[in-house]
C-alpha cells in the first residue's frame, strides 16, 4: 500500500499551497473550514472591488445513488462541480457571524451527482 501525501489546496485554482504535517492533516480532517486558503493569485482576484459573492458552498459528506458510498465532497470540488468562478462563491461557515443566508444561493454535495449552476436549472424548468 502507499502513502498518501496530503496538501492544502488553493480553494479557487487547486494550486498546492503547502504539504501538511501528519497533525494539520487529522486537524484538517476534524475542522475542515479552518484549512480553508486561497493562493496568492486568487487572493488579488477575489479582492476586486465591485465583486459580490452570489453562492454559499456547503462541503459535506453524501452517500452516492451510483455506487452506494460515502464521499466526503470539499469547496474546490464543489466549486469545480457547479463551474463556478472565482469570486462568485464564498465557503460558508455557519459560525461565522455577519453573514445573511438570504444574500446567497447556497449549493451542496448531490446523492445524485447531477450539478448544475442554478440559472442553467432555471432555465430548463421554464
Amino acid at each position: 500500500m502507499y502513502e498518501v501525501t496530503k496538501v492544502l489546496e488553493c480553494e479557487d485554482c487547486g494550486r498546492i499551497i503547502k504539504t501538511l504535517t501528519e497533525y494539520e492533516n487529522q486537524r484538517m480532517a476534524d475542522k475542515p473550514y479552518d484549512f480553508i486558503s486561497y493562493c496568492d493569485p486568487c487572493k488579488a482576484s477575489r479582492a476586486k472591488k465591485g465583486e459580490k459573492a452570489k453562492f454559499a458552498i456547503h462541503p459535506g459528506w453524501v452517500t452516492s445513488l451510483s455506487d452506494g458510498d460515502r464521499h466526503y465532497i470539499g469547496v474546490s470540488a464543489l466549486v469545480r462541480l457547479y463551474g463556478l468562478k472565482s469570486g462568485e462563491w464564498i465557503p460558508w461557515n455557519e459560525n461565522k457571524r455577519g453573514l445573511d443566508s438570504d444574500l446567497y444561493i447556497h449549493l451542496y454535495p448531490r446523492m445524485d451527482g447531477k450539478y448544475e449552476r442554478p440559472e442553467q436549472s432555471e432555465q430548463n424548468n421554464d
